[in-house]
């Protein structure tokens, strides 16, 4: 299971769209949590971002509703391999 650090652009983000339509308050936490557990499953249609956000990935929540992430390589396996 991974560590996710959601960063305030996020929070504030996510506020206001649940302010404004709470419709996909259950489908965000939902994906959230899965995204702990794996990334990069197939249903997330989750893709690596080219030109300003080249380091990110995004995965979909809705035809025009993505979240953006960094994936990155965790300590222990980072210590491990040393």
């Amino acid at each position: 299971m991974r560590d996710l650090i959601l960063t305030t652009h996020f929070a504030k983000r996510y506020e206001k769209l649940i302010r404004k339509s709470s419709q996909f308050t259950d489908k965000i936490t939902t994906i959230i949590e899965a995204l702990q557990d794996n990334p990069f499953n197939p249903r997330f249609e989750t893709h690596k971002l080219k030109g300003k956000l080249e380091k990110r990935y995004a995965c979909t929540v809705a035809y025009d509703l993505r979240i953006i992430f960094e994936a990155t390589v965790p300590l222990k396996k980072l210590l491990s391999s040393c």
